[in-house]
């Protein structure tokens, strides 16, 4: 295994030190040397690897046993959401991280009102039972709330629109949420539309937390993790509206908050030119995404920019490095491990599909297999990276 750089990276908001992490990051930081290296990665795609030595590469890192590799990096994301959770001093920066699975489960379980009921012998069957297999498949049973119970509370809402909640696993929030999605879905049913409100309503809340003055010392990194993930949306949604003619109007009505450029100020970029546009991005924490959004419109721009994405994220992980104990060295040992653990579900859907080697390797981009970390910005603004040895 392979340990991270200890360079400093271009980053521009101190670390936070918050004394009550103290004995959380001293933990992290034994876990954090399992991490995959570039060498792991290329032994795992390899071609003369056997199955048996790839179970050896996630015991190495530090993953439960199991009898399938999926099965083992499953139980791996669901290991460090635990810790994640047990780690957070008041559960805020564990809410925050985990925000977006509510909502994915959300959107899923809109798009099931109009689906087919699955039966049982006995006839209707009853909660997510009741799921099509298409969509039972798609649910994420490690959010923070019980799938089960969300579910409920949308077939609930549906039934009886207007109803305050009962259940303490529904905050007032989410419930607040599931209504207005239900009165979207019930004026437009489609599901780009359902996807469209979910992920506005998530990056709402998202963005409430980080504002809220209760969220504390966690806000810093939060408040990182909202305004990468905002800003990768809205420019892709600018890209992709401004090549289909939408409008204005249309780009403000999608738009997501809590990014460097709000829905208004995006809508007044959609007939700007290239230099406003990257201008209106100068102070974002990777500038270099509104370069390459405008330069949407080929495969491999669009692999780019996914790239470049990434890059921030792992920009971001990378800077947990320098708080000595606290919110930041908690949420980056967190969002290391959740990128490290999607390249190697990229990997094992390549390996079912007989891919291996370096056309495996491929399927990676740059900074899922980086020989150290993230250590600063390039002249224009995009996260400057190692390469692989050759």
């Amino acid at each position: 295994m392979k340990a991270r750089s200890q360079s400093s990276p271009g980053w521009r908001r101190p670390r936070v030190s918050d004394q009550a992490y103290a004995h959380a990051t001293g933990r992290l930081r034994v876990i954090d040397a399992w991490r995959m290296g570039p060498q792991d990665f290329a032994s795992f795609a390899s071609e003369q690897a056997t199955t048996e030595q790839r179970h050896q590469i996630l015991t190495a890192a530090g993953y439960p046993e199991g009898s399938r590799l999926e099965e083992r990096v499953l139980a791996g994301r669901r290991q460090i959401d635990c810790l994640l959770r047990e780690l957070t001093r008041d559960g805020v920066l564990a809410r925050g991280l985990l925000l977006e699975r509510d909502y994915h489960n959300l959107k899923v379980f809109m798009k099931a009102l109009t689906a087919p009921v699955n039966t049982d012998g006995n006839g209707a069957a009853k909660g997510l039972e009741a799921l099509p297999q298409d969509l039972a498949e798609l649910v994420m049973y490690d959010a923070p709330t019980p799938p089960a119970r969300l579910y409920e509370q949308v077939r609930r809402q549906q039934e009886r629109p207007g109803e305050r909640s009962q259940d303490p696993e529904i905050p007032d929030w989410l419930a607040r949420d599931v209504r207005q999605l239900l009165a979207i879905r019930q004026r437009h049913p489609d599901p780009v539309t359902i996807d469209q409100t979910g992920d506005r309503l998530y990056f709402a809340a998202l963005s409430r937390l980080v504002n809220d003055p209760e969220t504390g010392t966690a806000a810093g990194f939060l408040g990182d993790y909202l305004t990468i993930r905002a800003d990768a949306a809205n420019l892709q949604m600018l890209a992709r509206t401004r090549a289909a003619m939408s409008g204005a109007a249309y780009l403000r009505r999608i738009a997501v908050v809590g990014g460097t450029v709000g829905p208004e100020g995006l809508a007044k970029l959609y007939d700007a030119d290239y230099e406003e546009v990257v201008a209106a991005y100068k102070k974002s924490l990777v500038p270099g995404l509104a370069r390459r959004a405008l330069n949407y419109d080929s495969r491999h721009a669009i692999w780019g920019y996914n790239q470049a994405v990434d890059q921030a994220l792992d920009l971001l992980a990378a800077s947990g490095l320098h708080a000595s104990f606290g919110p930041d060295a908690v949420g980056s040992f967190w969002l290391d491990r959740t990128l490290e653990i999607s390249s190697l579900r990229i990997l094992i859907a390549g390996l079912e599909q007989g891919y291996a080697g370096e056309e495996l390797l491929s399927m990676l981009r740059p900074s899922d297999r980086l020989p150290t970390r993230v250590t600063t910005l390039d002249k224009n603004g995009d996260a400057e990276v190692g390469r692989l040895p050759g």
